[in-house]
Parts: C-alpha cells; sequence; structure tokens
C-alpha cells in the first residue's frame, strides 16, 4: 500500500493486512513489525495506508486502527487513536492519509472522521468536519489525501471532491 525510503536509506513497505517491512540495503534483510495483542507498544493495526518520517527521525504510520509513531531510536511504536466520548483526541481510528506542514503541524485525514490536525510538541489534536449548513466547512468527512502547497495551502482530496484550506 506504500513505500517510504527513509533518511538512512532504509525502505519501508507498508502493506495491506501484514504490517510493515523494513528493507536494510546494506545487509539485503528485511524484518517486519505486526500487530501484537500481547505486545503494548507494537504496530497497531497490520494495514498500513501511508509513512512519514519527521525531523527527529521518529516515523509515522497510517493504519486502520489510529496513528502509529516509531521512535527514532527504533525501540516501541506509540499510538494515537480514537477513544469514544474524548472530543479532543483523533476523531476515527480509520486513517487514510497525513502530511506535516511548514509549521511542524501533522494533518490525518480519516475514514468518516474528517480531517486532524496534530501538535506534536503539545500533544494534542484539533478537528475540522463537515458541516452541512457551512458551506465553508470540509466538504466530506471522508479524506483520502493532503498535501500543502507552496503558499501554505492544504489541498484536501475527499469523498466529495477537492477542498483547499488556508490553515
Amino acid at each position: 500500500t506504500s513505500i517510504f525510503r527513509d533518511s538512512k536509506g532504509r525502505l519501508w513497505v507498508g502493506t495491506n493486512g501484514h504490517g510493515v517491512n523494513l528493507h536494510d540495503p546494506l545487509t539485503d534483510t528485511f524484518q517486519r513489525f505486526q500487530n501484537d495483542q500481547d505486545v503494548p507498544h507494537s504496530l497497531a493495526d497490520n494495514t498500513v495506508w501511508d509513512i512519514y518520517e519527521d525531523a527527529t527521525g521518529n516515523l509515522w504510520f497510517t493504519t486502520f486502527n489510529g496513528v502509529d509513531r516509531y521512535d527514532a531510536a527504533g525501540t516501541r511504536f506509540n499510538h494515537y487513536q480514537h477513544y469514544p466520548g474524548n472530543s479532543t483526541g483523533l476523531s476515527s481510528n480509520s486513517v487514510q492519509a497525513f502530511t506535516r506542514d511548514s509549521d511542524g503541524m501533522l494533518w490525518i485525514g480519516t475514514r468518516g472522521g474528517g480531517l486532524n490536525r496534530f501538535d506534536p510538541i503539545n500533544q494534542t489534536f484539533t478537528r475540522y468536519l463537515h458541516d452541512p449548513d457551512n458551506p465553508a466547512s470540509l466538504s466530506n468527512n471522508t479524506v483520502l489525501d493532503i498535501v500543502q502547497t507552496s503558499d501554505g495551502a492544504l489541498w484536501i482530496g475527499t469523498g466529495a471532491g477537492v477542498d483547499r484550506f488556508d490553515p
């Protein structure tokens, strides 16, 4: 479902149901990371849609069970998930896409839960949802892709078309 080359030249390969595989070109070996219910800091879900590396070397994975951050030390996955009743957390666990903007914020697109802005410093989420009474809101709560352009705007591919958002 995705392939990403990290800053160390390694390839991360996200799969549909089989976790994420790491290929080390120096040793020509693969290592697989999968969800293990008995290991709290394993991958949250075995379907990985997108992969991203932040400025500090942490790797981020979008899954069907939230967003995972794999720490730069390579020791654990930290989970960011939706918890019913928590209106300040991730809006949905079915995460399709994300991007990092020029201010260091992560924008997370979900299937049915709209758009989320994650502040990695404060560890907080802000939600942006479709409101049928507000024509300036997100056009649909299914967000499939997000790109930031040089003028700072976010272009958001949704289940109802493309939106332009100025954060």
